[in-house]
């Protein structure tokens, strides 16, 4: 295992890690290269972690980059295909730090290569489903691709518990990183193996249709149908493609690393985040964008709304702004009615009334005229487009709750 790893941002060696306590933990050190182009106090790779020239505490670094991996049985899978504890995250980030979340980029020891490589191998979408397909995590162990991941060709991270592959589309042809490091640009998920939740998939790809038409989000989502075999693609919102094979990655970092928290207290209930916390990071416009995204998890009854599910992008002349919306879904239709984190004083979905909405607003400094005007607008077009969609993927069940809260809350509306 190399004493070191480099981390690279914008072109620009930007931190030094290395590993301790069996890997469990992260130190990290700004370069000078760095502070030259940023200058100290930048938050250009986290609202955590201002450049210094002392030390990142500990605490934080292991956090951020710890939120870089996947979670639960993903976790397992790329752990075992390199034979080390999920614990040891400088050991996973060694092998799958290449094409992540943002526009990071690490290398190992004495490697030099400030740029990722942009190979790509163009598939079918017969080979995209099957590839897709190989990414669930009922397979055995030498038949599961974690995100792609194999053995032999490795490098690819993204959080999160759902099975996905990274993977590459520019005009109407598919492609697969060739070469590790190589940037993908949409992400596909197959449908759900867990028992419980079944439907996850395709109810999460009616519902980022939906965002799209409703304006809450900019990335796009489509359905693959190949044989009986169905799942979802999504464009990534930290990449931008700039021709055939030349994509440029954005930075991005979620409302856990953005707090210094642990990935594992990303709900509320868990010691993570508010949502006033996560809101007063960036200025009014941002939070003005960041009600409209709350009102849509509202109206969806999104009970996973939680502190990863809410980013913030990094330009690299320093600018934040807040990422569009992604991994929404209904899920009421289930048991739990919690909510991931609190909205005023509710804290479950049966509590929540739209006045929770706007005090929650008022927290954020959002002036009652401008809150009332952002919630009206959002549930507007919320039912203004939904007929637009086709929902006969999802399960209907979710969507007549659905249906029945956007009345609901248009009637509210309309009663203000």
């Amino acid at each position: 295992m190399p004493d070191t790893i480099k981390a690279w941002l914008y072109g620009t060696h930007i931190a030094n890690l290395t590993g301790r306590d069996t890997g469990k933990k992260i130190d990290m050190e700004y370069t000078h290269d760095a502070i030259d182009r940023w200058g100290i106090g930048s938050k250009i790779l986290s609202l955590s972690m201002p450049l210094s020239t002392r030390p990142v505490p500990p605490k934080r670094s292991t956090s951020f980059f710890r939120g870089l991996l996947p979670e639960g049985q993903q976790l397992t899978a790329i752990a075992r295909q390199i034979d080390v504890a999920e614990s040891n995250t400088f050991a996973l980030l060694r092998d799958y730090g290449k094409d992540v979340a943002g526009a990071i980029y690490l290398t190992n020891g004495d490697e030099h290569e400030p740029s990722p490589p942009t190979e790509y191998r163009k598939i079918s979408k017969k080979d995209l489903a099957r590839l897709v397909n190989e990414t669930r995590l009922n397979q055995n162990p030498g038949e599961s691709h974690p995100l792609g991941n194999t053995r032999e060709h490795k490098g690819r991270s993204l959080d999160g518990y759902q099975g996905k592959l990274l993977v590459a589309k520019f005009g109407n042809d598919w492609f697969m990183p060739s070469q590790d490091g190589s940037p993908s640009t949409h992400i596909a998920k197959p449908p759900s193996n867990q028992a419980d939740y079944p439907d996850l998939t395709m109810n999460e790809a009616v519902t980022m249709q939906w965002a799209t038409l409703v304006g809450v989000t900019s990335t796009k989502t489509e359905i693959i149908t190949d044989g009986d075999y169905r799942f979802m693609v999504q464009s990534r919102y930290d990449r931008l493609i700039e021709g055939p094979f030349r994509v440029s990655r954005i930075h991005q970092e979620d409302g856990c690393q953005a707090t210094g928290t642990d990935p594992s207290r990303k709900y509320q209930s868990h010691g993570g985040p508010t949502l006033r916390l996560l809101a007063m990071l960036t200025g009014i416009a941002e939070r003005e964008s960041l009600l409209a995204q709350l009102v849509f998890r509202v109206v969806v009854g999104d009970t996973d709304a939680h502190a990863k599910n809410f980013s913030w992008l990094h330009q690299p002349d320093g600018k934040v702004t807040l990422a569009p919306l992604y991994d929404s879904q209904p899920g009421l239709h289930y048991v739990s009615n919690s909510l991931a984190q609190t909205v005023g004083t509710a804290e479950t979905f049966p509590q929540l009334e739209l006045d929770d909405i706007f005090e929650e607003a008022s927290k954020w400094a959002i002036t009652p005229k401008k809150s009332h005007a952002i919630v009206s607008d959002t549930v507007t077009k919320m039912a203004d487009t939904i007929r637009s969609v086709d929902l006969t993927p999802a399960n209907p069940s979710a969507f007549k709750i659905v249906k029945n809260r956007l009345d609901d809350f248009t009637k509210e509306l309309k009663n203000q």
